[in-house]
């Protein structure tokens, strides 16, 4: 008698992006990771394929230093829905992280479906350089890079922009200044530079 033959699971294609933000008191919320600076993140994940993808579950989160190797894992599993084509879902983590090292970042996690016997997922990576989708490696898992700003390097970047202010608004009082209405128009405008730094300064 012949063994059965066992059934091949079911690909579904499925395009991850990991996704941040840290909250900030004007403007948006600034979208890039600083060392050392609390962030909230998470995953969204869109159905490529033509049919219905399965439930499935992101886990085993890594932020490995492609420099020092150092990481920090994630051990919370969180459920995404089935999705239709062209869907997509944004599961974010509940609680904010810290990151202590900088320079680029590896993020991978696994990716599964509920019966893994069943079906698999065949994930993607997007390549905003290219614009375009790269599948990962390995099935049922998701890895991609990013980039943490040194702490010291954003304090330096703020600091050049308050230095840039103070150098126009000085030489501006030092052409207008015999002037009572220029030194009006200087006064406000000096303010206006100054918001406008400390607006940059916050979103940083």
């Amino acid at each position: 008698m012949s063994e059965e033959k066992q059934q091949e699971p079911t690909e579904y294609k499925l395009l991850i992006e990991f996704v941040c933000k840290r909250s900030r008191r004007f403007l948006s919320k600034a979208t890039h990771l600083v060392q050392n600076k609390p962030f909230k993140f998470g995953f969204r994940v869109k159905n490529i394929d033509n049919t219905n993808s399965p439930p499935g579950k992101i886990k085993e989160v890594h932020f490995i230093s492609t420099i020092s190797k150092i990481q920090t894992k994630i051990d919370e599993e969180f459920s995404f829905p089935g999705l239709n084509p062209n869907e997509e879902t944004v599961l974010w983590w509940g609680d904010p992280l810290t990151i202590v090292f900088k320079g680029e970042v590896w993020i991978e996690c696994g990716v599964e479906p509920e019966d893994r016997k069943k079906t698999t997922f065949v994930t993607f990576q997007y390549d905003q350089n290219c614009i375009k989708q790269l599948p990962y490696k390995e099935r049922n898992h998701w890895g991609d890079a990013s980039f943490i700003h040194g702490e010291l390097e954003q304090q330096q970047a703020k600091t050049n922009i308050l230095m840039f202010i103070l150098t126009v608004s000085v030489f501006l009082d030092g052409v207008l200044g015999l002037d009572t209405i220029f030194k009006a128009i200087l006064s406000w405008f000096r303010w206006f530079l100054l918001q406008f730094a400390l607006l940059i300064i916050k979103i940083m």
